[in-house]
């Protein structure tokens, strides 16, 4: 359990750090883009959540 609260906390800090990238992100931790998916949505992480908000103009 310890080991998934960790890599739910670093795959939250670095789709924050890559504005919802998932390509980078999955790049960076050397993984697979399929196999981050899997875990985010196993996790229940939003990609979404950690875009940066877009001005309406």
């Amino acid at each position: 359990m310890l080991i998934q609260k960790i890599e739910k906390h670093l795959f939250e800090i670095l789709l924050k750090k890559y504005s919802g990238k998932q390509v980078a992100t999955a790049k960076v931790l050397g993984i697979n883009r399929n196999t981050l998916k899997r875990k985010i949505d196993n996790m229940k992480i939003s990609p979404k959540k950690h875009k940066p908000n877009t001005p309406a103009t």
